[in-house]
């Protein structure tokens, strides 16, 4: 897995190389890049041309880069900061039908390269592509060395996109000669490379390495983790800074690596490392902040202090840090960053280790039950702690989130520990984000929208707002909003597959089914047993009617087939309605006893198309609650589109519209 790993990052770093270089060499100017790939902009249709091929010839050399490229030539329309165009549909739409190793080109290209012998050009027709008023001739560069795709099916796959639901919501960037590049190794790190090289590096970004526990006892390592995510904490409240989030943080806990290589993979300009030796209640810490492109360190010291001036010693290393990244630091946020959440360490400790099991969890009831315990003890020591009410207004959250009580037991509980921190502290973050994605899961979107947007305001580095808002505007329709959202997500938080996985299902509910299983399968390179992007990838394959393929990808989840409700669904739309009824009667029988999401028994009625019960346990389901990143399947997507004329459906999503 770490060999896998490592070898698409030395793929990355091999094309980042090869395309900087070859593009100046060909006068062309990497206008944008976005999350399925990058547009550039040349001063001829010659040097684009000769851009791509050589190129593809040099990403065709062992060990081979997998790139698609599409060539088109095109006006531009200025929109603010970004470029817009006719000519951006047509470039996206032909570099889709390409393969990898291949150079595809637009009639106009052709006419500009048609009298220049070194070029070899196979056509495939005139072709109808999707947003596109008119059929157009399109062209492979068929030189030697190039991969050529095979025509029958290039014309296949026009023809499938032209099928699909129309997504007008896609935006994309284009140039006067329109370059669209695609990578197509491992999805984590194509998103991670392209948003990195659109924003280049920030001259002010940063990630705090987890503080290397010194004492002789493992128990400690929740104080040593903690002291990671507090200082994570508090650096992410400086808009002028980009820090990298914890999830991907801890991919170096106990690493080799230099200091130099993870902050390439990161695209930091520097690292803050540190370690923790504890005893009894003496702590000394070391920092050292080092800047990356020399691997010089610009500020080290030691600190031997009582363990209750632990959270001192933190706001003065923040604040030594935006000092020496010369970081724009309002007023506001120098108050809150100097702001001391409570003064009983005995508090904080129990604070520290509810923090540290929810974020390791895997939302079992033991684990649920013993956060809630840690966050109450904490408050019992402390009753204005805002931050031990937020960890408890996160703990209810993740009963819901994780399946274990409906959403209407949880939220109520998680909306009056939010509230309580929001009273003690109205400038916390963490406050507003919570109740943001309470209001979402009781689908109150102005309400969600209003918190969630207060929450980037007071921590504009936090991940989970911006996956909440994505949930948000996939919720609405807004695929485009979405899709941002989530790649910011991604940016801050570079080394998970969550928000790649959630960028697939906002394909899946456009319709984009090929996009959604290209996208998917690239990510599972890299993340083989990711339970939700592999959830992803079966329902994409329902949808398609390949539901051999289907089951065979729904098998590959952790889960037993009894609890893998989903089954139970893709056994229906195939006619395989014993199978899909043993997994239908195990979750009733369940239910009887134990709280199982009313959603997932009426899935399992729909796609056995027993339609009234499906609509029954609808109507359940939208009682209790459904998760945020389901509903859309519900609302828009394609999984209920045959109940959508139905008039007891019409009248259930009438409910959801007069909430939001």
């Amino acid at each position: 897995m770490q060999k896998d790993e490592q070898l698409a990052i030395e793929m990355r770093t091999r094309h980042r190389d090869i395309f900087n270089s070859i593009t100046e060499k060909h006068h062309g100017k990497i206008l944008q890049y976005y999350g399925d790939g990058t547009l550039s902009m040349f001063n001829s249709v010659i040097d684009a041309v000769n851009c791509g091929v050589e190129l593809q010839l040099s990403f065709l050399e062992a060990p081979e880069i997998p790139v698609r490229i599409g060539i088109h030539s095109g006006d531009i329309t200025l929109l603010g900061d970004e470029i817009a165009g006719d000519g951006v549909n047509i470039a996206s739409r032909i570099e889709s039908l390409a393969i990898p190793g291949s150079v595809l080109i637009s009639r106009t290209v052709y006419h500009e390269i048609k009298n220049h012998s070194k070029f070899k050009v196979t056509s495939f027709g005139k072709i109808q592509l999707k947003n596109v008023k008119n059929p157009m001739e399109i062209y492979a560069l068929a030189n030697e060395g190039l991969k050529v795709p095979d025509r029958s099916k290039v014309r296949k796959m026009a023809q499938q996109k032209m099928g699909r639901g129309t997504s007008g919501k896609r935006m994309l960037i284009a140039a006067i000669i329109l370059f669209v590049v695609t990578f197509l190794y491992g999805a984590f790190l194509w998103y991670q490379q392209n948003q990195f090289q659109g924003e280049a590096i920030s001259p002010k970004s940063i990630a705090v390495l987890p503080f290397v526990n010194l004492s002789n006892d493992s128990t400690q390592e929740y104080f040593s983790d903690g002291m990671t995510t507090d200082l994570l904490s508090q650096l992410a409240k400086i808009k002028d800074l980009r820090v990298v989030s914890r999830t991907s943080i801890m991919h170096y806990k106990n690493t080799d690596k230099s200091l130099t290589k993870i902050a390439d993979e990161l695209n930091v300009t520097h690292i803050l490392e540190g370690s923790i030796l504890r005893h009894n209640q003496q702590v000394r810490i070391a920092i050292n902040l080092v800047e990356a492109k020399t691997d010089n360190s610009i500020w080290s010291v030691d600190f031997d202090r009582d363990v209750k001036d632990m959270l001192k010693v933190q706001r003065e290393v923040s604040l030594e840090v935006v000092k020496l990244l010369k970081t724009n630091l309002t007023e506001a946020e120098r108050t809150r960053v100097e702001k001391i959440p409570t003064t009983n360490q005995q508090a904080y400790d129990y604070y520290q280790k509810g923090q540290n099991l929810i974020r390791r969890m895997q939302g079992t009831f033991n684990q649920l039950d013993e956060a809630v315990r840690l966050f109450e003890e904490a408050i019992k020591l402390d009753p204005n702690f805002s931050l031990a009410y937020v960890g408890l207004a996160d703990t209810y959250l993740s009963y819901a989130t994780w399946g274990r009580v409906s959403p209407k037991k949880a939220l109520p509980k998680a909306r009056v520990a939010a509230r309580r921190a929001q009273e003690i502290d109205d400038e916390l973050g963490e406050c507003y984000e919570i109740l943001g994605a309470i209001y979402l899961h009781q689908q109150d979107q102005q309400m969600a929208g209003q918190y969630l947007r207060k929450a980037l305001d007071l921590n504009p580095n936090h991940v989970e707002t911006y996956s909440w808002l994505g949930k948000m505007n996939l919720l609405k329709g807004d695929l485009t909003e979405a899709v941002r959202f989530f790649r910011k997500a991604q940016e801050l938080d570079p080394l998970s597959s969550m928000y790649t996985g959630f960028i697939t299902w906002a394909y899946y509910i456009d319709g984009q089914y090929e996009k959604a299983i290209e996208v998917s399968e690239e990510v599972l390179v890299d993340h083989p047993t990711d339970s939700f992007v592999l959830w992803v990838l079966g329902n994409v394959y329902v949808e398609m009617q390949e539901y051999t393929k289907a089951i065979e990808i729904f098998n590959r989840r952790n889960i037993g087939t009894n609890t893998n409700w989903v089954l139970g669904y893709v056994f229906g739309r195939a006619g395989m309605y014993d199978e899909a009824r043993k997994i239908l009667e195990y979750q009733l029988k369940k239910a009887k006893d134990d709280y199982v999401p009313a959603i997932m028994i009426s899935v399992i009625y729909l796609g056995m198309n027993e339609w009234d019960e499906a609509l029954q346990w609808l109507e359940k389901a939208m009682e209790e609650g459904i998760a945020p990143i389901l509903l859309p399947d519900v609302t828009i997507g394609p999984k209920f589109a045959p109940l959508r004329s139905d008039p007891r459906f019409q009248e259930l999503l009438a409910k959801v519209e007069v909430r939001q």
